[in-house]
């Protein structure tokens, strides 16, 4: 997975390198004691904090693959392996959905940034980076609502199979039934090849994005901005 996404990694990999920007104006102004950020800067700070969150949920998305597939009928065997396998999928889920809403709001602003620069070309490169990421992270929404999704309707029906006496006809879980137990484990098995099958999806607009990406990391190197 993190081959193909070298692009992008590289370009996080030559954020982490680079000083930071210099605005190409002279003395920025101040307000009381705030310092005012030039639009070059804000461009700069914005990309780069969009990127690294991308690739954090990449991450992200691998370990849940991972954990998903090595599930087991232990998992659900009994409440707690089954409360301990489930803080583990949601602890990265919802790290994924705190970073796609911090990451709104940067989007966001480079669109609005965009309108600001008196460079066509920057305007163009910020708008398709925009554009690209925009669905990277609408593909890896999808993937965090699921699992949160998954997980509560999971929860739900085994607390609610539990007290059923054995009847698992409705479909709910029954934990003390081993073949139900096992259904529910291959079952999961199957959710991470679902997701599995989404990553090219992301690489490709993620690769998509980080061809407009390196204009907007040296916007601060061009003049005007």
């Amino acid at each position: 997975m993190f081959a193909v996404l070298l692009p992008l990694a590289l370009l996080a990999a030559l954020v982490q390198t680079a000083p930071a920007p210099t605005p190409v104006a002279s003395d920025l102004p101040e307000i009381g004691r705030i310092h005012v950020k030039s639009l070059c800067e804000r461009i700069v700070e914005d990309t780069t904090s969009t990127i690294n969150a991308t690739l954090r949920n990449d991450q992200n998305i691998a370990t849940e693959i991972a954990l998903f597939r090595r599930t087991t009928p232990r998992n659900f065997a009994n409440d707690l392996a089954n409360a301990n396998w489930e803080k583990q999928v949601m602890h990265y889920a919802v790290a994924m959905y705190a970073d796609l809403k911090e990451a709104r709001p940067q989007l966001d602003e480079l669109r609005d940034l965009a309108k600001k620069t008196l460079d066509p070309t920057l305007r163009d490169e910020i708008n398709r980076y925009v554009d690209a990421l925009d669905r990277v992270h609408g593909d890896q929404s999808k993937v965090s609502r699921a699992i949160l999704s998954g997980l509560a309707i999971h929860g739900g029906r085994r607390m609610v199979g539990s007290t059923r006496d054995g009847d698992v006809s409705t479909g709910l879980i029954d934990p003390d039934d081993p073949d139900n137990v096992k259904l529910q484990s291959a079952t999961f098995v199957g959710v991470a090849d679902y997701f599995a099958a989404r990553v090219p999806g992301i690489t490709a607009r993620e690769n998509a994005a980080a061809e407009y990406a390196p204009k907007l990391l040296a916007a601060c190197q061009t003049p005007g901005n």
